[in-house]
C-alpha cells in the first residue's frame, strides 16, 4: 500500500488521484517501485515538502467521503462464520492457545 512506503495518505486523498490522472493506487505503487532507489528518495523528498508545504491544509466537507463509503466496509458481511464477530474471535484465540498449550 503506498500509504505505508510514504506516510499517511488519506483515502480521499487516493480516490482523488485516481479519478484525476486515472491511476489507481496499485498503479502509483507499481511506477514508485519501479524507479531506482535515489528517484525513490526524490519522491519521499517531495511528499515530504509538500506536506510541510500543506500542513495547515483541511479539506472542505466536500472533499471529506464518508468512511461508510469505503471499499473495505462490509468485504465481509457475506461470510456465515464472521455474523458474531465476538464468537469468531473466541474460537480463533481458543485455537491458537491449544496449538501453543494454554
Amino acid at each position: 500500500m503506498l500509504g505505508h512506503k510514504v506516510g499517511w495518505i488519506s483515502f480521499n486523498i487516493v480516490a482523488n488521484i485516481e479519478q484525476e490522472i486515472g491511476m489507481s493506487q496499485e498503479d502509483i505503487l507499481t511506477q514508485f517501485d519501479s524507479l531506482p532507489p535515489n528517484a525513490q528518495q526524490q519522491v519521499l523528498d517531495f511528499i515530504a515538502v509538500l506536506k510541510a508545504r500543506y500542513a495547515d491544509y483541511q479539506p472542505s466537507e466536500g472533499e471529506v467521503a464518508s468512511i461508510a463509503e469505503e471499499g473495505f466496509i462490509g468485504m465481509w458481511r457475506d461470510r456465515e462464520d464472521m455474523q458474531d464477530s465476538t464468537a469468531w474471535v473466541r474460537r480463533g484465540r481458543e485455537r491458537e492457545w491449544v496449538k501453543q498449550g494454554g
